[in-house]
């Protein structure tokens, strides 16, 4: 992948420092109360005092923090996203990939994303909602797509055949949407009438979708091993 690099985040800053480790474990539990309580009641109803309360601080301890409830919005979706992103790729390191098929190594892919778009459901609704009216949660979307769009990018890079896809990175584009679009209405973000497949079938059958896509050699016959950079442990991306 010569010539690319990994965006660069210009998002607010999601860690302070503090001189006290009082002050610092405040806005600790600050965050975490927000995640509950935007989680419950969406952002419109959720209330500066409510934060406060469940963080079992004073209001006024809110406001020596955080100027509204935006600003703690937007800080706090930025440490869970990367809380997120974090446990995914942990659980994506090149050796869990090492000797399987393709298939089963998509499989290991898509569990995860589902696994906590289904645990974080009701915060990352509000962040959807909010990412399509307030300029900063969509910035703060639009960076973490295209940061985890060259993750998925060198991925591809590194399992599929050369010459297989033409262009990866629009390649990673579009499997990065169908997947997290899939993962959003599986897992209820949207308005259902009727909720007719499971959630594993569908984690299934977008494994299969994706594997045909990248690997339609295999369709039909034994799948390829993956194969990895020699030597490489690192985490991809």
């Amino acid at each position: 992948m010569a010539g690319r690099r990994r965006a660069t985040l210009r998002l607010l800053p999601t860690t302070r420092s503090f001189k006290q480790p009082r002050a610092a474990a405040t806005h600790k539990a600050l965050l975490r109360a927000a995640a509950q309580v935007f989680s419950e009641r969406g952002f419109d109803g959720a209330q500066a005092a409510d934060i406060a309360d469940a963080a079992g601080v004073s209001t006024g301890a809110f406001y020596r923090y955080f100027a509204n409830k935006r600003e703690i919005f937007l800080e706090m979706s930025i440490a869970h996203l990367q809380r997120a992103r974090a446990e995914i790729q942990e659980r994506l390191t090149p050796d869990r990939f090492a000797g399987i098929g393709t298939r089963d190594a998509i499989g290991i892919a898509v569990k995860a994303l589902f696994d906590v778009v289904r645990r974080d459901a009701p915060l990352y609704r509000v962040f959807l909602a909010m990412s399509l009216s307030d300029p900063g949660a969509a910035q703060i979307r639009a960076e973490f797509d295209a940061d985890e769009r060259l993750t998925l990018e060198r991925l591809i890079r590194a399992i599929v055949p050369p010459g297989s896809i033409a262009n990866p990175a629009a390649t990673a584009h579009v499997v990065q949407v169908a997947a997290l679009e899939v993962a959003i209405d599986a897992c209820g973000l949207r308005p259902q009438h009727l909720k007719l497949t499971a959630e594993s079938e569908i984690e299934h059958a977008l494994s299969d979708m994706i594997d045909r896509y990248l690997f339609p050699e295999n369709a039909g016959g034994e799948a390829v091993r993956v194969q990895l950079i020699a030597g490489d442990k690192r985490k991809l991306g």
